[in-house]
């Protein structure tokens, strides 16, 4: 029974209240028992489960149709977690089905009362508490991406990385999402990122291979690019965006974080990810096991391309001053202090029909021209920016490399520079090593010129403050070994 309480627990947590007829409390509870009994009779074979667990939810057979795709969430090739979890999967969308009117409160009292076979230990806290506490950071020391200087002729656009429609928990349909944000948000690049675990659930349809197709379908070189991905949603190690890839995978399957980094390091081709929301407090544990506290993972590193910066209705500004996992820095700052090549990226992750105009903040890229190819390049190396401001823009160089390349040690100057189409002045500019500020500037100085003497691991970074304290921040430039 391992993980299964996490698989079913995660999946009814994430469940909408629906809209039809609801089932009684004695015929819930009823219910509830049925599939008890049928979760604990592990001599069930796939078939038989799926059978007796249909039947017992809807006291009838399962058409043909049905029964295969049922059966095809158990015979899952990413089930690293065991038959049981994708067992649980399958048993909460027919309870889901049946009563659609369950809210998330009456389904979690439900399971508080799930029998002990079921309450199976899905980890060992303690365990993973004194790995955390107890961080070397020789051992997890990740593999420095080489040096690289961006330095060619780059053109600001403007775009967000995260957003759901009816696909997975939100409303609305792809379309719709990838219309509203082209036409209405007047956005550069948008993408559609549906929490993964629902693109294995009703209505069967091929969600995966349609968000791919309308991503195709949507992007129009120089006008719009439209970006697909999916979320990895763990109740336990947080959310994760993956861009870019064939396939997907599920918090069910792969439920561990490290199981994520594992399967992110097999990717070939323009697959990067992002940590999504950092510092959400999540039930029973709140954010204490969020990203295993952002401790790197080496063979994940070159995916691994960016933390939010903003998310739905909360900006850069806030973000940016939101303390992190260890009380003296912010989340972008510890995880690039701990080992991470991170940069700000952000999305209003919509799950209204409000893709693009529920706010103004923006994730920013410098990138060669608005082609899929280019706007996904610059993504992966870390060529992003997030403002409050949809109409500003920064532009951070070292040596003549712009933000997210990564220099060898030595002296170098630098420049930064700003522009706004709405000519909103600046009332500070301050640059930041390792997370500490280095130097201020008047925000009337521009361009700025400075100075540094770098060594080894040093990251830098820039926060522009306009007069009416909206905030910009570059992503950083690195200083990697040779």
């Amino acid at each position: 029974m391992k993980f299964l309480f996490s698989a079913v627990l995660y999946l009814c947590f994430q469940l909408n209240a629906f809209s039809h007829s609801t089932l009684s409390e004695a015929e819930v509870t009823k219910l509830e028992h049925r599939i008890n009994e049928t979760l604990c009779s592990p001599e069930l074979t796939q078939e038989e489960f799926v059978l007796t667990a249909y039947e017992q939810v809807y006291k009838e057979k399962p058409s043909i149709e049905k029964f295969d795709s049922i059966l095809g969430l158990l015979r899952t090739k990413d089930d690293r977690g065991g038959f049981l979890v994708s067992k649980g999967n399958a048993v909460s969308i027919l309870i889901a089905e049946k009563n659609e009117s369950i809210t998330k409160t009456n389904f979690l009292n439900q399971l508080r009362e799930l029998k002990p076979c079921q309450k199976a230990q899905n980890f060992n806290r303690k365990s993973l508490i004194k790995s955390i506490e107890n961080f070397d950071p020789l051992v997890w020391e990740p593999t420095r991406l080489k040096a690289r200087k961006h330095s060619g002729k780059y053109k600001p656009y403007f775009g967000l990385t995260h957003s759901h429609t009816f696909y997975s928990d939100g409303m609305g349909s792809p379309e719709e999402a990838f219309e509203m944000a082209r036409d209405k948000a007047n956005l550069d690049f948008f993408a559609v990122t549906e929490h993964s675990e629902f693109l294995p659930i009703p209505p069967w349809i091929n969600k995966w291979q349609s968000l791919k197709n309308l991503s195709n379908k949507y992007t129009v070189n120089n006008k719009f690019v439209a970006l697909y991905g999916f979320e990895w949603s763990s109740p336990l190690y947080g959310h994760v965006n993956v861009y870019n890839s064939e396939k997907f995978i599920t918090a069910f399957s792969f439920y561990k974080l490290r199981h994520l980094y594992d399967w992110l390091a097999k990717q070939s081709g323009l697959v990067f990810a992002t940590f999504n929301h950092p510092g959400r407090d999540f039930w029973l544990f709140g954010s204490y096991f969020e990203f295993e506290r952002l401790r790197p993972h080496k063979y994940a590193f070159k995916r691994m391309i960016g933390i939010e910066g903003f998310n739905k209705s909360t900006g850069v500004k806030e973000y940016y001053n939101k303390v992190g996992y260890f009380d003296s820095y912010n989340y972008f700052m510890e995880a690039n202090q701990r080992g991470w090549m991170v940069a700000p990226t952000g999305g209003q992750d919509n799950h209204e029909k409000d893709w693009g105009v529920r706010a103004d903040f923006r994730t920013g890229i410098h990138a060669k021209s608005l082609t899929k190819k280019d706007i996904i390049l610059a993504l992966l190396e870390r060529r992003s920016f997030v403002t409050d401001d949809k109409n500003a823009w920064v532009s951070f160089k070292i040596d003549g490399g712009e933000m997210g390349s990564r220099l060898l040690p030595g002296k170098y100057s630098g420049i930064i520079d700003y522009a706004d189409k709405e000519n909103e002045n600046l009332s500070s500019v301050k640059l930041f090593r390792n997370g500490e500020l280095l130097e201020e500037f008047q925000g009337s100085q521009l361009p700025i010129k400075f100075n540094v003497n770098t060594k080894n691991k040093d990251f830098y970074h820039v926060l522009l403050i306009q007069e009416d304290d909206d905030y910009i921040v570059s992503s950083p430039i690195w200083i990697v070994p040779q």
